[in-house]
């Protein structure tokens, strides 16, 4: 029992140690975990710190519901692609930042940019210290640049006492602050936009938590990976 509950121990210490790295990893540009070619790293990750994914099984209503885009949606992709991806996330959520770390990229190159998936990118704040990056995010000029700077500089703006001016600050470095930027976030803490889109998400299509995923109707919590995409595409013909 105490030998179990060491090794136990040392696998938390372990995944802990991995996510404080790939944090680290992920705020220079110039070296991240997609281009690291370290086999043995990537095996550690998967064994250590891989999404469980809880697959559920598409229902009528759920497939239609997956066909509801709406306009104040952020998409990328191609608007004809027979295949839609709708992925539900939180700026704060460290399962979050590790899924789209460690796949992002590959399933962007492998099915977005080749026009076999639509991808639908819907940013709930119901992680502890969300809701002002969410803020940010949906006010700025470039909604999927701000998502990833975000998201990539999680562990500088997370482990902030003040998490908004350092936002801000790193919103602004990167030019993706509109004029009415202010504005427009005011305009969000007073209305109730926001919460709509999680009562929507929660009340509508049944999300409890993130990340949490629809592949053409098929719901998977935790994290896809793209042999999962893979297995649900309704088509795999390239449209480019």
């Amino acid at each position: 029992m105490i030998i179990k509950t060491r090794s136990m121990l040392s696998k938390c210490a372990q995944a802990i140690s991995l996510i404080f790295i790939l944090q680290i990893i992920t705020i220079d540009n110039a070296y991240t975990i997609e281009n690291h070619q370290s086999l043995q790293f990537r095996q550690i990750i998967h064994n250590n710190i891989a999404l469980p994914s809880n697959i559920v099984v598409k229902t009528q209503k759920s497939q239609q519901l997956c066909k509801n885009i709406f306009k104040y949606d952020h998409i990328l992709g191609c608007k004809d692609a027979d295949n839609i991806l709708i992925h539900y996330s939180s700026l704060g959520c460290i399962k979050c930042f590790l899924w789209y770390s460690f796949y992002f990229l590959e399933i962007k190159k492998k099915y977005i940019d080749t026009c076999k998936v639509q991808y639908v990118l819907r940013e709930i704040p119901i992680i502890y210290k969300s809701t002002v990056p969410s803020l940010y995010l949906e006010c700025s000029s470039n909604f999927f640049k701000t998502f990833d700077l975000l998201m990539r500089s999680q562990f500088e703006w997370m482990n902030q006492d003040n998490e908004d001016s350092m936002i801000q600050y790193i919103v602004q470095t990167n030019n993706l602050l509109e004029h009415n930027t202010m504005h427009c976030i005011n305009t969000l803490k007073t209305s109730n936009s926001i919460q709509k889109n999680i009562r929507y998400a929660i009340d509508i299509m049944n999300v409890n938590m993130v990340p949490t995923f629809f592949i053409n109707g098929h719901k998977i919590e935790g994290g896809i990976t793209p042999a999962q995409i893979e297995k649900f595409l309704v088509s795999v013909q390239s449209k480019r």
